[in-house]
Formats: C-alpha cells, sequence, structure tokens
C-alpha cells in the first residue's frame, strides 16, 4: 500500500498548499445539538467549521455521557444527511464499540463511521461513497506506479456523478481484474490516512486522519473525471 500512501499524500499536500475553500459541505450552526460549544469564527471557510464542528462534538461526547447517542445521531442523519437509518440500526452502532462496528464491513459504513468520529476525530475518519470513488480513481489516475491496486468498496450515494463514477469503476475492476475487496479495508484506510498526515504535516506536528479524508470527500468528482477522461 506503500504507493497509494504516496500518491494520496502528494494530492492532499498540493490541495492544502492552495489553501482550504474547495471543502464546501455546510451545516447550520443553530442546528448544533445543545451543550455543543461551536464558536463560530467569522470570515472562516467551512473547512476550518467543519474541522470546529468535529471537535466541538467529540467534547460534548466526552463531557455528557447521557447525550453521546443524541450527538452521534446528529453527525449521522443532520449533518451527514444519512437519514434511511432504523432508530435501532443508529441504536446499534452506538451500543457497538469500535471494533464491533468496523467488523460490519462495508454494512452502514458511512453512518457508524461518522459515530466513531464523534467519539474520536483524531483516531476515527469517515468513510462513505464519495471518499471510496477517490481513492479507487487516483489508483486508476497513477495505475502506472500502482504495483496490486488496492480496492475499495463503492457505496451508495445520492449524487448522481458519484453513481455514474461508481458503474466506470465497477467496469474498470472487471476489465483489469482488479482484487476483492479486503475484509479490513477501513482499518487500513485508517493507516493511510495516518501515514498521509505524517507525510504532510510539519516534523513533529501531523496532520489529523481527517486532513485526508476531507481533500477525498471534496475532489471526488474531479478525481473521476481524470480517472475516465473520455466519459467526462
Amino acid at each position: 500500500m506503500q504507493e497509494l500512501v504516496d500518491i494520496v499524500a502528494e494530492y492532499v499536500r498540493e490541495k492544502y498548499a492552495a489553501g482550504t475553500g474547495w471543502y464546501a459541505w455546510s451545516f447550520s450552526p443553530e442546528g448544533v445539538p445543545a451543550g455543543v460549544s461551536l464558536t463560530d469564527t467569522p470570515g472562516a471557510d467551512w473547512h476550518a467549521r467543519n474541522v470546529a464542528l468535529k471537535h466541538a462534538l467529540h467534547a460534548g461526547w466526552c463531557a455528557m455521557p447521557a447525550h453521546r447517542a443524541d450527538l452521534e445521531r446528529y453527525y449521522v442523519v443532520d449533518w451527514g444527511g444519512v437519514r434511511s437509518n432504523r432508530p435501532e440500526t443508529l441504536a446499534l452502532y452506538h451500543g457497538s464499540d469500535a471494533q464491533a462496528n468496523i467488523a460490519r464491513g462495508d454494512r452502514g459504513i458511512a453512518s457508524w463511521s461518522k459515530a466513531l468520529c464523534v467519539r474520536d476525530p483524531h483516531r476515527f475518519a469517515i468513510f462513505d461513497a464519495r471518499v471510496s470513488a477517490s481513492l479507487n480513481a487516483l489508483q486508476i489516475i497513477h495505475r502506472t506506479r500502482i504495483g496490486t491496486p488496492r480496492r475499495f468498496p463503492l457505496l451508495a450515494s445520492r449524487n448522481g456523478e458519484v453513481v455514474r463514477g461508481a458503474g466506470l469503476l465497477r467496469q474498470h475492476f472487471r476489465e483489469h481484474g482488479w482484487p476483492r475487496v479486503d475484509r479490513g479495508f477501513y482499518d487500513d484506510y485508517l493507516k493511510l490516512c495516518r501515514a498521509v498526515g505524517e507525510r504532510t504535516g510539519s516534523p513533529g506536528a501531523p496532520m489529523p486522519v481527517y486532513a485526508a479524508e476531507m481533500a477525498l470527500f471534496a475532489h471526488t468528482e474531479e478525481l473521476l473525471g481524470a480517472a475516465f477522461p473520455r466519459a467526462a
């Protein structure tokens, strides 16, 4: 996986060197759960606001044990827009420790990975359809540098371009004999995010794991277009 770490680190470094205005996921500060202390800095972009939200939710999760389920639900449903989960499914994710959730593989990962981020944003990173598509696309773009590709699962998405890109990725997997998704893909993804953070931060101060996740999330359409230029 070293080649993929190199490629992602180069990409993340390039994106952050240009600033963080590329991250456009917005949310309403008024909708943040009660008890979560979110300081909104005037002029801050959505990247900075989302980083502040991650830390504020984690602080609230640590300080208010009785409200932990509500904080995880907010991040999954209200912030993340994943509204298809039944209440009992969210309760299951909340009642499971990290390893029990990770053992589910790609089932519900766009939800439970957000819950894990609330618990510890420095240890866990969100994994969803956009992040997965970006990781697969980067390997196609840099296929001459990749030995054996690392396949990441394609997840459901409400974004038409991501859905279309998933179809192109599946076709590429078949035509080029990509291996099956490894059961431990999420743990490997976290290792990748940590390694990228060490490469892109300053000595003794690596970038957090969510730095790579946010860059991959924000540039999915760009990466799919570069991976499949004739289909753009």
